[in-house]
């Protein structure tokens, strides 16, 4: 027990990390009846941030939003409920407010959320595109280059073929 949660009641460890502007898909526990199922419910985080190694506070809630059948549906989830089994990241956005409230007023187009990339994934993407490793596709043996031209020796580059122009452009006067 800390000062910080004096109920000793601690979230799911299996909450990802998220800020606002991610889209994220928090699975819940559904009671009907003596029947418990689990129901997704997929939007972008309004309201709220988790970060693994912090510990939230027992009333702490964060809010998510989507659009279902062109009614904006939003929902309060608390940290520390039992009801919550587990909440994945699904995309990064890319946002420079914590509450985005604003994206109540704004429908099609206009709420899209653009997509956060991080460091490591874009320098990664580059070196997977450098051809530097590229390994030979068959096992046989060593690949056999063709054989570089002397120095000196012309080479003879194909290019299509280009009809000459017939007559010299001469500046006109």
């Amino acid at each position: 027990m800390d000062a910080r949660n004096p109920t000793g009641v601690k979230p799911s460890p299996a909450i990802e990390s998220f800020r606002p502007g991610d889209t994220v898909t928090v699975n819940v526990k559904i009671r009907e009846g003596e029947r418990e199922r689990i129901q997704a419910f997929r939007g972008d985080v309004l309201i709220g941030r988790y970060n693994r190694g912090d510990t939230p506070a027992p009333g702490a809630t964060f809010v998510v939003r989507r659009i279902s059948y062109g009614v904006g549906v939003e929902r309060i989830f608390p940290y520390c409920s039992p009801m919550i089994e587990s909440v994945k990241l699904v995309r990064k956005g890319k946002v420079r407010r914590a509450r985005l409230y604003y994206l109540r007023g704004l429908t099609g187009r206009a709420a899209r959320i653009k997509e956060r990339r991080g460091l490591l994934q874009a320098a990664g993407a580059e070196a997977a595109a450098t051809p530097a490793e590229v390994q030979p596709a068959s096992d046989t043996g060593p690949v056999e280059m063709a054989p570089e031209p002397a120095e000196g020796a012309a080479t003879v580059a194909t290019t299509p073929d280009v009809q000459p122009a017939t007559e010299a452009a001469a500046p006109k006067q």
